[in-house]
C-alpha cells in the first residue's frame, strides 16, 4: 500500500507546499516583517517627536492664551478704575448744574438761618429789638464763606436794600426798578418768592466783580420772620463750575493704585490738565520712541467712540529712563470737553510669560527623560543659537552644538540639522559616538527635526540606525527556528494523516476490481460516519442498481418506449389545437382590418402594407368614413408586444376606435381632433386596464398616429405618440411632423396628458407616408444595425414620383435585401406601412 502512487503524489504535494511556504516565509514574509518592524520603530521615533511637538505647540497656545487672558484682565481692571474716576467727575459735574447749585445754596442758607435764629432766641430777652437788629446786621456784614468770596445780604419787602456787605452803595436804596439784561426784576422776584413760600430760588444775571462781566447767577432767599427781612445769598454758575472742575483735577491727580499707577486728564487741545508729572504740558506734537503721536490719537478715539484702548511707549521710571509699551484706557467726558485715562505697562506680562515659559520647558525636560526610542534613542531641544535647552543627559543642557562637526559631511552639525528641517522629509543622517564608545564618531545615526517658531526652539528625535533593525533581527532568527520546527512537525503529521486517508481508498479500489470481473455479491462495510462512508454507501448503491439493471434491462426498455410514443401523440395533439386557435385568431384579426379599396374614394393613389411578425400581430391600421363623403379618419397603431399578446391589445384598440367614431358620427357639431382622439385612447385604455392603481399588473399601451382628412376643405390634421408623419409637398420638398414623445396607455403615462395636433392645408399631388417602428427597427445590413429613418426617407426622396404600387414593391424589396444581409436573419417586429397621395382617384 505504501508503494501507492497516490500516497507519493499527495506527500509530494504536501512537501512542495511546505517548501513553497518556507521560501515565501524566508524571501517575502520575513523581509516584509523586518521592513514593517523597522517602519514601526521609525514611526515610534516620529510619533514621539510629533507628540512632543504637539505638546510644545500646546505650550505656545497656552502662553498666547495666558497673555491674552492677562491683557484682558488688565483691560477690565483699567475699565473699572477709569469708570470709578469718571464717576467722580460725573458727580462734580452734576453738582455744577443749575438745578443742583440751588441745593447747595439752600443747604448753606438753612445753616445760616439756623445760626441767626439761635442767636436771636438766646438774646431776645436780654437786649432790645433795635440792639438785636444791629447785632445781627453786624454779624451778616462780617460773615463770609468759600475763602471770603461768599456772603449774605438783607433787603425788606418793598424792596429796599438794608445791607449789602460788598456793594455799600446799594444800602438804603430802592431796588424794585432794577432789571437784568434779560428784563428780569430779580428783587421783585425775591419778594414774590418769600411772600408765596417764605423761601426759594431766583435766577438772573448780575455783574461778576472778578470777571467784570454780566454772568448767570442763582440766589437763594428766605424770610427772617423776627424782623420781616429777606436774607439771601447767591453763586455765579461759571464760578461754581470752575471750582468743581478744579476739585476734580486735584482729586484725580492725587489718585493712586497698585505699583504707583495713576490717572490723568487731557482737554480736547491735548493739554495735560491733570497729571502727576507733566501738569499743564501741551502734548500735541509729542511722539513715542516708535515715532507715533501719543495723545492726539487717543483724544480722537475717545471723542469718536466714547471710550477705548490704546498703546504707546512711555518712560516707566526715572531710574533707567527707558520707554516701555503701555496699555491705556481712555474715556470721554464731553460736557467738560476732557478725556480721563489710566494705563499699565505690559512688560510685566512679558516677564510673567517668560517665567511661565521656563516652567513649561522644565516640564518638557522631565518628559524627555521618560521617553525612550529603541534602546538608547532620545529626544532633545535646542534653540536658534544652538544651545541645548532640554536633554536626557544633564551634562548636555546648556552646551552649544553650533560648533560640533558632523563627521559624515564635515559641516557643522547645527547647520545640517537646520538644513534637514527645511528639507521635505525633515530627516538627517550623520555619524556620532556611542555611550559605550564616546571617542569614535563612526556610528550611523538618524535624526528627525521639528521647529516651534513661537518659542524659537528646535525639537529633535535621534536614534542609531542599528537599533532600528535590532528588534527585527531578533524576530527574524525566532521566525527562522519556528519555521524549521513547523516544517518537521507538518511532515510528520501529513505522513500519518495521508496514510490513514488513503487506506480506505485502496480498499475501495480492490473491491472495484472484483466488481469489474463480475462479482456483484460484494459490499463495502461502513463502520464510520465520514466522507468515505458516503462514498462507500454510493458504491454499494451503484452495485445494487447495476445488478438490478442487468436483471430488468429489456423490460424497462419496452416500457420506456411506450411512454415516449404516448407523450409524442399528446404533444402533436396540443400543437395542432394551439395552431388552429392562432390561425382562427388571425382570421378574426384580419376581419377587424379595413376592407380593400376603402381609401379609394378619398385619395388619388395609395398603398397599405400590414405584415404581422407571427400568425397574429400587435400592429393594426383602421380607416373610417365619417359624417359625410368628404371626411375620413386613418389610424396606424403599434400595440405592446406582438403575436397573441399584441393581438389582444389590438382588440381593445378596435373597441375604443368604434366608440370614438360612433360619437363623431352621431354629433355633427364635434370638431374632429386627432389630439383629442389620442387623449381619449390614453384615458380609456388606462381605465379599462386599471393602470391608475399602484398595484396594477397591466403595463401595456401603444405608439402610433391618427390622421383626419377633409378633401372638401383640403385640411389634414395629425397627432402622434412616439410616431412621425413623413410627406412630400407638390413641389418636391420633403417634410416631417413629429408626434409627442409620449406613448398611449402604460402605467407611467398621465391619464390627463394633452397631445399636440398639427394642421396642414394640403394640395394636389402631395404624398404622405406613415409607418410603425417594425419597418424602421428591423436589423440587417453589414453591421446588423436597424434600418432607421435615414434609409426610409431616402427611399421616399428617390422614388416619390413613382406610382404607389411601384413604391410599395420598392419598400418591400429594400427591406428584404437589408434583412437578408445577415444569414438566417428573422423579422423582429410587426410591420405596418401606409402611403397616400392627395387628389381625385381616376378609377
Amino acid at each position: 500500500m505504501f508503494k501507492s502512487k497516490i500516497f507519493f503524489k499527495v506527500m509530494s504535494v504536501v512537501l512542495l507546499v511546505i517548501m513553497l511556504n518556507s521560501i515565501l516565509m524566508f524571501f517575502v514574509v520575513i523581509p516584509e516583517f523586518n521592513a514593517n518592524l523597522q517602519k514601526v520603530e521609525t514611526k515610534n521615533a516620529k510619533d514621539n517627536l510629533s507628540k512632543l511637538t504637539i505638546i510644545s505647540e500646546n505650550v505656545v497656545d497656552y502662553l498666547k492664551f495666558y497673555k491674552e487672558d492677562a491683557i484682558n484682565k488688565y483691560k477690565q481692571n483699567l475699565q473699572n478704575l477709569t469708570q470709578t474716576a469718571w464717576s467722580i467727575i460725573q458727580t462734580k459735574y452734576n453738582q455744577s448744574k443749575k438745578e443742583n447749585i440751588g441745593i447747595i445754596l439752600e443747604n448753606r442758607s438753612n445753616e445760616f438761618e439756623a445760626n441767626l435764629m439761635n442767636f436771636y432766641n438766646e438774646n431776645k430777652n436780654n437786649i432790645s429789638k433795635k440792639q438785636m437788629k444791629k447785632e445781627i446786621l453786624n454779624y451778616i456784614n462780617m460773615y463770609r464763606y468759600e475763602n471770603g468770596i461768599g456772603y449774605f445780604w438783607v433787603n425788606d419787602f418793598k424792596p429796599n436794600m438794608i445791607l449789602h456787605p460788598i456793594i455799600k452803595s446799594l444800602n438804603g436804596t430802592y431796588l424794585g426798578d432794577f432789571k437784568d439784561p434779560n428784563g428780569i426784576y430779580p428783587f421783585n422776584d425775591m419778594v414774590k418768592v418769600c411772600k408765596k413760600s417764605e423761601k426759594g430760588l431766583v435766577q438772573y444775571q448780575w455783574l461778576n466783580p472778578k470777571s467784570k462781566k454780566i454772568e448767570d447767577k442763582i440766589s437763594y432767599v428766605f424770610t427772617f420772620k423776627p424782623f420781616h427781612w429777606i436774607i439771601g445769598t447767591g453763586e455765579y454758575v461759571s464760578v461754581l463750575q470752575s471750582k468743581l472742575q478744579n476739585e476734580v483735577i486735584e482729586i484725580v491727580r492725587g489718585l493712586r493704585y497698585s505699583n504707583k499707577n495713576y490717572f490723568f486728564i487731557y482737554d480736547y487741545n491735548n493739554i495735560a490738565i491733570s497729571h502727576p508729572y507733566i501738569q499743564g504740558k501741551d502734548m500735541t506734537n509729542v511722539k513715542d520712541k516708535k515715532g507715533d503721536l501719543i495723545v492726539p490719537p487717543f483724544i480722537k478715539l475717545a471723542r469718536e467712540k466714547g471710550e477705548g484702548f490704546t498703546k504707546y511707549w512711555w518712560t516707566k521710571n526715572s531710574v533707567d529712563g527707558k520707554a516701555y509699551e503701555k496699555l491705556t484706557f481712555v474715556k470721554n467726558f464731553p460736557d467738560w470737553e476732557i478725556v480721563i485715562a489710566t494705563g499699565v505697562f505690559i512688560d510685566d506680562i512679558e516677564k510673567q510669560i517668560k517665567n511661565r515659559k521656563k516652567q513649561l520647558i522644565h516640564e518638557l525636560q522631565n518628559m524627555i527623560k521618560s521617553i525612550k526610542i529603541g534602546k538608547t534613542g532620545y529626544l532633545y531641544i535646542f534653540d536658534t543659537d544652538g544651545k541645548i535647552i532640554a536633554h536626557p543627559d544633564k551634562d548636555m543642557i546648556g552646551k552649544s552644538i553650533k560648533k560640533m562637526i558632523n563627521n559624515q559631511t564635515g559641516d557643522y552639525l547645527f547647520d545640517d540639522l537646520i538644513k534637514a528641517y527645511k528639507s521635505k522629509d525633515k530627516v538627517l543622517y550623520y555619524k556620532w559616538n556611542r555611550p559605550d564608545d564616546k571617542e569614535h564618531y563612526i556610528y550611523n545615526k538618524i535624526a528627525w527635526i521639528e521647529y516651534i517658531p513661537e518659542l524659537k526652539l528646535y525639537i529633535s528625535s535621534s536614534i542609531y540606525e542599528s537599533e532600528l533593525t535590532a528588534t527585527a533581527d531578533k524576530a527574524r532568527v525566532f521566525i527562522l527556528w519556528l519555521t524549521v520546527a513547523l516544517i518537521i512537525i507538518s511532515c510528520i503529521i501529513s505522513f500519518i494523516m495521508i496514510k490513514n486517508i488513503i487506506r480506505p481508498i485502496f480498499k475501495l479500489v480492490y473491491l472495484s476490481k472484483r466488481v469489474s470481473k463480475g462479482d456483484y455479491s460484494i459490499r463495502v462495510k461502513i463502520d464510520k460516519n465520514d466522507e468515505f462512508a458516503i462514498l462507500a454507501e454510493s458504491f454499494n448503491k451503484m452495485i445494487d442498481t447495476t445488478e438490478d439493471l442487468i436483471d430488468n434491462l429489456d423490460e424497462k426498455i419496452d416500457e420506456r418506449t411506450k411512454e415516449l410514443k404516448t407523450a409524442k401523440k399528446e404533444l402533436e395533439q396540443i400543437n395542432k389545437h394551439t395552431k388552429d386557435s392562432i390561425e382562427y385568431a388571425s382570421l378574426i384579426q384580419g376581419a377587424l382590418m379595413p376592407k380593400k379599396n376603402v381609401m379609394t374614394p378619398f385619395f388619388k393613389d395609395y398603398f397599405v402594407t400590414w405584415i404581422p411578425k407571427d400568425t397574429v400581430g400587435g400592429d393594426i391600421w383602421l380607416f373610417d368614413n365619417l359624417r359625410n363623403k368628404d371626411e375620413c379618419l386613418l389610424m396606424f397603431i403599434d400595440c405592446t408586444g406582438h403575436g397573441v399578446a399584441g393581438a389582444f391589445v389590438t382588440m381593445i384598440v378596435k373597441s375604443v376606435e368604434r366608440e370614438i367614431t360612433s360619437m363623431i358620427k352621431s354629433d355633427k357639431s364635434i370638431d374632429i381632433s386627432p389630439a383629442w382622439i389620442m387623449s381619449y385612447f390614453n384615458k380609456i385604455i388606462k381605465k379599462l386596464l386599471a393602470q391608475e392603481s399602484k398595484d396594477s399588473l397591466s403595463n401595456v399601451g401603444f405608439d402610433g398616429g391618427v390622421i383626419y382628412y377633409n378633401k372638401k376643405t383640403q385640411i389634414l390634421k395629425f397627432a402622434g405618440a412616439e410616431t412621425t408623419l413623413f410627406y412630400m409637398t407638390n413641389n418636391g420638398e420633403f417634410k416631417t411632423i413629429k408626434g409627442d414623445r409620449y406613448s398611449v396607455g402604460y402605467k407611467k403615462c398621465d391619464a390627463n396628458y394633452k397631445y399636440k395636433e398639427t394642421i396642414i392645408e394640403v394640395k394636389e399631388n402631395m404624398k404622405f407616408y406613415c409607418t410603425t417602428d417594425g419597418y424602421l427597427d428591423q436589423n440587417g445590413g453589414e453591421k446588423d444595425f436597424p434600418f432607421g429613418k435615414k434609409r426610409f426617407t431616402n427611399i421616399i426622396k428617390e422614388n416619390y414620383k413613382k406610382p404607389m404600387r411601384e413604391l410599395k414593391r420598392i419598400f418591400k424589396t429594400k427591406m428584404m435585401a437589408y434583412k437578408s444581409a445577415i444569414p438566417n436573419n428573422t423579422r423582429t417586429d410587426d410591420i405596418t406601412l401606409i402611403a397616400f397621395e392627395i387628389g381625385e382617384n381616376s378609377k
